[in-house]
């Protein structure tokens, strides 16, 4: 059967949310920039898991958190260090910090490695959100397709405005020209969050152009 087949929900869902959920499947399925499929299919598992870590609960009570020292309920093979990522951003997200962002580069993650993650994670909790709120279940994650990440970074990229490197507008390559030609190429830091890790900002709006409102 097809991912996202509602039929047996009750529910006529529009088929522009369908697509955008295969979509985002497909994306999952495939190496990316910086993850194999293998590891873009496992920080997925991890997202779904955070909502059941009894450490992250903890944490998440702490005044701080940073408070506590524990052991996240993995649901993956990731190494410790990246499965905490997931799950702060998936469970904690409004009390990450730019200090913590760009301290990951000291265990091995890259700001590159880490735009990639957190697109992984907004999708999932962006369709499970959808099913949750319909009560029904969760769709199962596609296979992965082998191959190795592309290691491919944009050539412009600025510093200066947010807590990851960002496309620079003023120097928009042709191989990103499609991302924000739709609006002009005036895309707000929301959209540009992710431009550092090009098909992650082609699955957002995908995605955001469906469950949302074209900008």
């Amino acid at each position: 059967m097809q991912a996202f087949n509602y039929n047996h929900t009750g529910y006529d869902i529009r088929s522009e949310l369908q697509d955008a959920n295969r979509y985002t499947w497909h994306y999952l399925s495939q190496p990316g920039n910086w993850w194999s499929a293998e590891e873009k299919i496992a920080i997925a598992k991890e997202t779904r898991q955070a909502t059941q870590c009894a450490f992250c609960q903890q944490r998440k009570l702490a005044i701080s958190p940073f408070a506590v020292n524990g052991t996240h309920e993995q649901g993956s093979k990731l190494p410790e260090a990246v499965v905490d990522i997931v799950h702060r951003i998936a469970t904690d997200s409004s009390r990450l910090t730019k200090d913590w962002v760009q301290n990951l580069q000291k265990i091995g993650i890259s700001s590159s490695h880490y735009v990639e993650l957190l697109g992984v994670v907004v999708f999932i909790i962006n369709i499970d959100t959808l099913h949750k709120g319909l009560g029904i279940s969760l769709e199962p994650l596609p296979s992965p397709t082998a191959g190795q990440p592309s290691n491919y970074q944009p050539s412009e990229l600025l510093s200066a405005d947010a807590w990851v490197p960002m496309l620079n507008m003023k120097k928009l390559s042709p191989t990103e020209a499609d991302l924000y030609a739709d609006i002009r190429n005036k895309p707000t830091n929301v959209l540009l969050a992710l431009s550092s890790v090009p098909d992650s900002v082609r699955c957002q709006r995908y995605l955001e152009n469906r469950y949302y409102l074209p900008p």
